[in-house]
């Protein structure tokens, strides 16, 4: 039997999306002087739980497949 398989990470628009777009005009307006890294930082927070709970599925299934050809 031939599984498919395949990793979605899901990135803004969301919440995440909607703060990064107003940290970037912020910051290129100059009105805030943060780090790249805080203006971008709900991108990397929504990938990390994004990654999280896509990981924690994949073992899921992946157990269940193993009880199930047992």
């Amino acid at each position: 039997m031939k599984i498919k398989r395949y990793l979605e990470i899901t990135l803004p628009p969301g919440i995440f999306g909607i703060l990064v777009i107003c940290f970037i005009l912020l910051k290129i307006s100059h009105q805030i002087d943060w780090s790249w890294l805080y203006v971008l930082s709900p991108i990397i927070i929504s990938t990390i739980i994004s990654s999280y709970f896509n990981i924690k599925k994949w073992y899921k299934y992946n157990k269940e497949m193993k009880n199930e050809n047992q």
